[in-house]
């Protein structure tokens, strides 16, 4: 009974060391796959994660074009603005200019009339003095006439 006995734990040990063998195999194989599945789903996240960084780079691409193409389409329109105020002052500029000179010039001619009819009025003053003189030499010799026509008389 002994060697049964003995026969027996010895194939008890054995099952024992073929279940825990298998059990270990099965945990290396359940391992294997959690790794296996583990590896894959950091694969997809990986790719997801590409396919999410590579649409995210074309759209920010896109949009650095469309600033750049709204960046230049407004220097080109204040450029063209600059163009047209510059051109408004400088159209102005020669306006003034030419005002200025038209002011001076019709200054010039009132200056030149003012300047006429001062030595017009001075001339008639002149004359007038002249006729009052005249005048009253006039007067005194027709006083004098007929102060002498009424002592003649």
């Amino acid at each position: 009974m002994e060697i049964f006995k003995k026969s027996y734990e010895l194939k008890e040990k054995e099952d024992h060391r073929q279940e825990i063998a298998a059990l270990k195999q099965e945990m290396e194989i359940a391992k294997k796959s959690y790794e296996l599945k583990e590896k894959e789903d950091h694969k997809q996240e990986i790719a997801a994660l590409k396919q999410e960084m590579e649409i995210a780079k074309k759209s920010y691409e896109h949009h650095t074009l469309e600033m750049e193409k709204k960046a230049t389409e407004s220097q080109q329109e204040l450029e063209e603005k600059l163009k047209e105020a510059t051109s408004l002052l400088t159209e102005s500029r020669n306006r003034i200019k030419e005002l200025e000179t038209f002011c001076q010039s019709k200054s010039e001619n009132w200056t030149k009339k003012e300047h006429i009819y001062q030595i017009f009025t001075e001339f008639q003053l002149g004359a007038l003095r002249e006729l009052r003189f005249s005048s009253q030499s006039i007067r005194q010799e027709v006083v004098k006439k007929l102060c002498r026509g009424i002592q003649s008389t």
